[in-house]
């Protein structure tokens, strides 16, 4: 799908915050505790956790508050609630600080009733970009500054959509011209940061502070020509439950006066836009995308989650034709959350699981977990990575077709994406894939999830759209290993081609100590053309190169190679007997990926150079085992 702005798509209310849907304990070592259950940003399971807010609030300076410390300014530091800043760069956001024409804003207190400029706090996210007259909307930070935003929930955009005259963005065009320009760039050796208060010490979720965009605001944060930018400890969202794509659209966001409370995406990127951090951040509930735009270098992502987004969860298509990213533009990722894409959130949120209505190609969706432009440059590092029951890919860098990129994924886990979990591009010419987890149970979206508002799926049906469970495409002389792996799934197995040329004589495969598991699934029976399991399907295209062996296949209709055992049940810890075939989507739900003590898997592999631990980061025995435990 091309990407659009709408060019006018066209206070406080109940926090909106990400929900967590626990439906059993499963055998995930310290990554997760449930196929079904939300993961933290540390990768650890997160219980039943409840769903709540930090409340209501009004003039957007409600909420949890945190007076943390501080000083005069001038000199030395100010610590607050995490890490210490040189207080000749700081500017803070606080419920009790004041205007531009009572605070400074470059002291961490709170103003106090009195006469002339005090040296305190703002009270409002919005005054660090909009002094209240007709005058652009301009940074009051510099390059290499750093923002403290205690409290909140803030609110970004108009205080109101009924009618263009507002406080803010006074002469801007309207309630969704309203939007932050982007951050200041900092400089290699001085980045520029807007933290959350809890930034030091902000892995649990709900340690972050809120910005929220409202009445039709294209993004709640700009990075776009951003460079040597540290975004950190924030939760980005909306406060509407409105959609802008599908058919029919359930309920549809209001593109005029009066408008709805909503933003369109997230954070917004371009071509410019390199050396950021981003960290421990929470994007959700967008009518359009969590992250959207090009980059022109790195972007380093630890701990982020985007998540019931009506269009992607990060996507590097803003719909410009041809490359839009520089040829070194990576993203470094670990503990990167991909989840719920193409569903739109409820709010206010009653549901363990908000999903609310989902949409697919065939009704106008596009729910990728992290999708790329046609053709484009990226190279991607995924480590210790969730792509989750997004109704497309889990994570599609099928597009990257130009230049030389690397794809690295790593002790990650793909669970009921609607598409391929995985699909890689011609031009990652370097391919590593070890120690992954694959639920490939792309149709379980077609029956009720508990804790899910059962209108979910009633604009959902291409179910295992791509009929492959994992799809890779070669150039000549790319080396790709897939090691250690373990996939459970219902289409077939691998798609393997030559891109370009289509003859790739000097590319090179390994695939070692995978283990698979099919189940024939009656949602998709008409996939295995007249037989009765999926297929295997390894080919390597081109006359190349390929090593395989100590695998295991089971139940699939064809075996892989010489050296690979399939005939032999792997034997999983409470492994579901749905053998011939699976009734019920949920009966995957409890999959314990564990091996029993006596599957064959265990000390069936081989050493794999370099890969010293399995998925729960313990030490590869000797033999190893077969699969990512």
């Amino acid at each position: 799908m091309r990407r659009t702005r709408l060019a006018h798509v066209s206070s406080q209310g109940q926090t909106r915050r990400g929900a967590v849907l626990l439906v059993t304990s499963l055998g995930l070592g310290s990554a997760c505790t449930s196929i079904l259950g939300t993961f933290d940003d540390n990768g650890a399971g997160m219980g039943g956790t409840s769903v709540g807010g930090r409340g209501a609030g009004t003039g957007g300076t409600s909420g949890t508050t945190s007076s943390g410390s501080g000083g005069s300014g001038g000199s030395g530091t100010s610590s607050g609630s995490g890490g210490s800043i040189p207080l000749a760069n700081a500017w803070y956001v606080r419920p009790n600080g004041g205007t531009r024409s009572q605070c400074t804003g470059r002291a961490d207190a709170d103003y106090q009733a009195g006469s002339g400029v005090q040296a305190c706090a703002f009270n409002d996210f919005r005054l660090l970009y909009d002094d209240h007259t007709s005058s652009p909307l301009t940074w009051v930070i510099a390059a290499g500054d750093a923002v403290v935003v205690r409290g909140g929930p803030w609110r970004v955009g108009f205080d109101q959509g009924a009618s263009a005259t507002d406080a803010w963005c006074v002469g801007q065009g309207g309630a969704d011209a309203c939007t932050p320009p982007p951050i200041p760039s900092g400089t290699a050796a001085q980045h520029t940061r807007i933290l959350g208060e809890n930034y030091a010490s902000c892995a649990a979720a709900s340690a972050r502070t809120q910005l929220h965009g409202g009445y039709g605001i294209h993004h709640v944060l700009s990075l776009a020509g951003s460079a040597y930018v540290d975004v950190q400890c924030l939760e980005l969202t909306d406060h509407s439950p409105c959609s802008l794509i599908g058919t029919p659209l359930v309920s549809p966001c209001s593109a005029g006066y009066p408008y709805d409370d909503f933003a369109q995406s997230g954070l917004e990127t371009s071509v410019g836009t390199h050396d950021v951090t981003l960290e421990d951040l929470d994007i959700h509930g967008f009518p359009f995308f969590g992250i959207l735009g090009h980059l022109g270098g790195v972007v380093t992502a630890t701990r982020v989650r985007s998540a019931y987004n009506g269009a992607d969860g990060w996507s590097l298509d803003d719909g410009t034709a041809g490359p839009g990213n520089t040829p070194d533009a990576a993203i470094n990722a670990s503990y990167l959350t991909l989840e719920w894409n193409g569903c739109n959130e409820q709010y206010p949120i009653v549901s363990t699981n908000p999903a609310v209505s989902c949409y697919d190609g065939a009704s106008g969706g596009d729910g990728e977990g992290l999708d790329t432009a046609n053709p484009d440059y990226l190279s991607l590092s995924c480590d210790h990575c969730v792509a989750r029951y997004n109704t497309k890919s889990g994570i599609d860098t099928g597009h990257v077709g130009v230049g030389t990129n690397t794809l690295k994924i790593t002790n990650s886990t793909f669970v009921g994406n609607m598409a391929t979990p995985l699909t890689s591009g011609p031009n990652e010419t370097t391919v590593i894939l070890e120690n992954n987890l694959v639920l490939a149970n792309c149709a379980r979206m077609a029956q009720a999830i508990p804790g899910t508002p059962s209108t979910f799926n009633q604009y959902l049906t291409q179910w295992c759209r791509s009929k492959v469970t994992w799809s890779f495409s070669f150039l000549d002389g790319s080396t790709a290993r897939i090691a250690n792996n373990t996939v459970v799934a219902y289409e077939d197995l691998y798609q393997i081609s030559c891109g370009g040329t289509g003859n790739c004589p000097t590319s090179t495969l390994t695939l070692q100590n995978n283990l698979h598991l099919a189940y024939a699934d009656q949602v998709v029976y008409a996939d295995y053309g007249g037989q009765a399991h999926p297929a295997t399907a390894l080919l390597m295209p081109g006359g190349g190169t390929m090593t395989e062996d100590h695998n295991i296949f089971f139940n699939f209709r064809n075996c892989g190679g010489a050296g690979d055992l399939c005939t032999m049940d792997p034997l999983f810890v409470g492994e579901p007997s749905a053998i011939p075939e699976l009734t019920a989507e949920s009966l995957l739900d409890d999959f314990n990926f564990m091996l029993d003590p006596t599957s064959p898997a265990r000390g069936a592999g081989v050493a794999i150079p370099g890969l010293t631990t399995n998925y729960a980061g313990t030490p590869t025995p000797s033999p190893p085992d077969i699969g990512a435990y």
